[in-house]
C-alpha cells in the first residue's frame, strides 16, 4: 500500500522540521504550497494528495533542491550536520542524482531525434516550431549554422542529421590535415604508461591493489548502456548500474588499500 503521509510531514522529516513553533510550521507550509503551484501549476494544491500524482523524480527534486535553502536556512547550526546527512542518504538511497542524469539525458536524445517540421501545420505553427528548432540547434549543436526559415523546409529538421554532418566534417578535415603524418604522441598514451608504472611500483610495496576487473565491469557497463537510444534507456533495468558505473569511475573508486606484511 503507498505511503500517503503528506507533503509537509515528508518534508518536514526530511529537514528535522517537526520540532519547530507551529508558527514556523504554518509558514513553511504556505512556502510549500506556494511553490509547488509554481512548479507544478496543472494541479490544484488545495488538496495536498496530489503531492503523489507527480513522478517520484520530480518530488524528490522538489524535496531535495526546491525547497532545500528555504528550510536550511530556518535549520539550527547544531541540526544542520545531520540534516545534510540525512539529506544526502536519502538521495544516495533513491538514487536520485543517477535518475536526474538519466533524465536528462532522455530529453536530450528526444530534442535530438525529433522532427521539428510539420508540413501540415499553419504558418504560426511552423514559425513556433522554427524558433524552437533554432533555440535547440544553439544550445545543442552551437558550431552549426541554421538554416533560414525559407530555407527550413528543404533542410534536414531534426539537430541529430546536423550534428552528425558537423562530427562528419570534422573528422574529414581531422584526416585531411593528418594525411601521412605520423600519429602523435598523446598525452593520453603517457598518462597511460604512467599509471601502469606507478600501480606496479605500489602493488609491489603492498600498500594498494587496483581493482582492474572492476573498472573493466564498469566499462562494460557503461559502453553497453550508452550505446542504447533513448527508449531503450528508459526501459532498461541497467540505467542506474549505468550511473553507478559511471559515477564510480569518475570517482576513480578501485583502489583497496593491504596492510603491509612483515615480510615486506
Amino acid at each position: 500500500m503507498r505511503n500517503t503521509k503528506s507533503v509537509y510531514i515528508e518534508i518536514f522529516d526530511l529537514y528535522n522540521f517537526q520540532y519547530e513553533t507551529a508558527k514556523r510550521k504554518t509558514a513553511a507550509r504556505k512556502y510549500i504550497r506556494t511553490h509547488l503551484r509554481e512548479c507544478f501549476p496543472k494541479y490544484n494544491w488545495s488538496d495536498v494528495k496530489n503531492w503523489y500524482k507527480l513522478s517520484e523524480l520530480d518530488r524528490y527534486k522538489f524535496k531535495f533542491e526546491v525547497v532545500r535553502k528555504y528550510f536550511m536556512d530556518r535549520t539550527e547550526e547544531s541540526r544542520k550536520k545531520k540534516t545534510e546527512t540525512d539529506i544526502a542518504e536519502e538521495s544516495k538511497e533513491h538514487h536520485y542524482e543517477e535518475r536526474k542524469y538519466i533524465s536528462g539525458q532522455q530529453e536530450y536524445l528526444s530534442i535530438l531525434h525529433k522532427d521539428f517540421y510539420d508540413a501540415n501545420a499553419s504558418e504560426e505553427d511552423k514559425r513556433r516550431a522554427y524558433d524552437d528548432f533554432c533555440y535547440y540547434l544553439i544550445k545543442y549543436v552551437p558550431n552549426v549554422s541554421a538554416p533560414t526559415y525559407e530555407e527550413w523546409p528543404d533542410s534536414p529538421h531534426r539537430l541529430y542529421d546536423y550534428q552528425q554532418s558537423a562530427m562528419d566534417d570534422a573528422l574529414k578535415q581531422a584526416a585531411d590535415e593528418n594525411y601521412g603524418k605520423p600519429a602523435p604522441v598523446t598525452e593520453a598514451e603517457i598518462d597511460h604508461y604512467a599509471l601502469l608504472a606507478i600501480i606496479k611500483y605500489l602493488e609491489e610495496k603492498n600498500s594498494i591493489k587496483v581493482d582492474i576487473d572492476g573498472i573493466r565491469q564498469c566499462l562494460t557497463i557503461k559502453h553497453s548502456v550508452a550505446s542504447k537510444n533513448a527508449e531503450e534507456m528508459a526501459e532498461s533495468d541497467d540505467s542506474i548500474n549505468y550511473l553507478v558505473a559511471t559515477k564510480k569511475l569518475d570517482n576513480l573508486d578501485f583502489i583497496t588499500r593491504v596492510e603491509k606484511t612483515d615480510n615486506s
